[in-house]
């Protein structure tokens, strides 16, 4: 009988709350113009994603101009989607790991920041690097879709994974 944890009721609606979006493209490795690396690892100080190799590491992925430039197990990528979140006043963004993905290569982090916390004078950005032709309403909340990962060093992330879900919450 094939009855593990995806049986779980309560497990099972996790499936049926807030949106998803695949990765369009593979991550891992070096930065792209979805995944910038430009996060350092000790940002997450104490945390697996922090910890270094015990001796030497020189792995042919990870060597520039002939020399290894990162000494950590993991890579921290911030990515951008090219899309923004629209909400009614009162309704937050809150993203989540996809717990239904386990992987001890890569973790996604959770993150619920603030609506229109940087918007530029224009009123067509959020504080990323994407803006919009179309500027904000300020009768609604706008959320940038950026999500965090830490991944392996000799991992790459499949296109076509799930690593976060965006889950609408209400906080007037």
């Amino acid at each position: 009988m094939d009855r593990t944890i995806r049986h779980c009721a309560g497990f099972q609606g996790l499936l049926n709350i807030g949106y998803s979006i695949p990765l369009p493209v593979e991550v891992g490795g070096w930065q792209t113009h979805f995944a910038s690396g430009n996060l350092h690892p000790e940002m997450v100080h104490g945390t697996p994603w922090a910890e270094k190799p015990g001796g030497p590491w020189n792995d042919a992925s990870d060597v520039h101009n002939g020399k290894d430039w990162s000494p950590y197990k993991y890579r921290l990528k911030l990515l951008f989607w090219p899309w923004r979140a629209r909400m009614a006043p009162g309704w937050r963004m809150m993203i989540v790991p996809n717990l239904w993905e386990w992987h001890t290569e890569w973790q996604a982090f959770s993150g619920a920041p603030k609506s229109n916390y940087h918007v530029n004078p224009e009123g067509t950005g959020l504080g990323s690097h994407s803006n919009w032709d179309i500027p904000l309403d300020t009768n609604y909340n706008y959320y940038n879709l950026e999500t965090v990962l830490a991944v392996h060093r000799e991992h790459v992330i499949p296109a076509g994974t799930v690593t976060f879900w965006l889950i609408p919450i209400y906080e007037p």
